[in-house]
């Protein structure tokens, strides 16, 4: 297949030989008592304008049953993502909802795994998972270490 008419316009870039950007999370981030969407501080890279980039998320997460889990995304205007889960391992159950996925936990590890392609426009930025409780709830919701992106780049 030629896929160069549809790679047109866009910049290619290699952060490494390989050019795959692998952000993984090194510690497990805790959230408590919140519903506001925040990035998260390891899952998230800055792209040029006009990037395709291919990606791969695994979110590893704990939270119980009152709070559950909630996740979504920061991007520049003009950017597109285009994601299909590719299956959640453990007793969950997942919808979308205005964008943001809602996970039902029981208080037991969990793991959502994605795969799929970011689109940037003409302006570049951050490009950020963002998560928190779906309830606010003093129990803790947890995204946990080795949680990943794995992000193809030029």
């Amino acid at each position: 297949w030629d896929l160069t008419p549809m790679m047109q316009g866009y910049v290619a870039i290699a952060q490494r030989p390989d050019g795959v950007v692998r952000k993984i999370k090194s510690a497990d981030t805790t959230r408590v008592s919140t519903i506001t969407l925040a990035d998260d501080p390891d899952l998230q890279q800055s792209l040029n304008a006009n990037e395709l980039v291919p990606f791969e998320l695994c979110l590893l997460i704990n939270s119980g049953a009152i709070p559950d889990f909630k996740h979504g995304w920061t991007f520049p205007s003009g950017t597109v993502i285009r994601f299909k889960d590719t299956g959640i391992i453990g007793p969950v159950t997942a919808s979308i909802e205005t964008g943001v996925a809602v996970t039902s936990n029981d208080g037991s590890d969990q793991i959502l795994v994605y795969h799929g392609i970011i689109i940037v426009g003409a302006t570049a930025g951050l490009v950020a998972v963002q998560w928190a409780q779906n309830t606010s709830d003093p129990g803790a919701t947890k995204l946990l270490k080795g949680s990943y992106f794995i992000l193809v780049r030029g």
